[in-house]
């Protein structure tokens, strides 16, 4: 495990709260919130394993760059 600064990730934790609060209230006023939810909480999942998955690529094309 990584030891991290908690005043050093507060800034990343209010931007993440802004986002949620915004995503809530759009949620919140569809008239299916209960399908909006699991919507966006799919299209979250899809888009970090999709980052993930271009990171790992990135990171494994850089180690072999370094090889040659």
């Amino acid at each position: 495990m990584v030891a991290s600064n908690p005043v050093a990730s507060r800034p990343l934790q209010l931007e993440v709260e802004r986002i949620v609060e915004l995503l809530a209230n759009c949620i919140c006023a569809t008239e299916e919130p209960r399908a909006a939810l699991m919507t966006a909480v799919a299209q979250l999942h899809r888009e970090v394993q999709a980052t993930h998955h271009v990171a790992t690529l990135h990171l494994h094309n850089r180690q072999a760059a370094r090889m040659m």
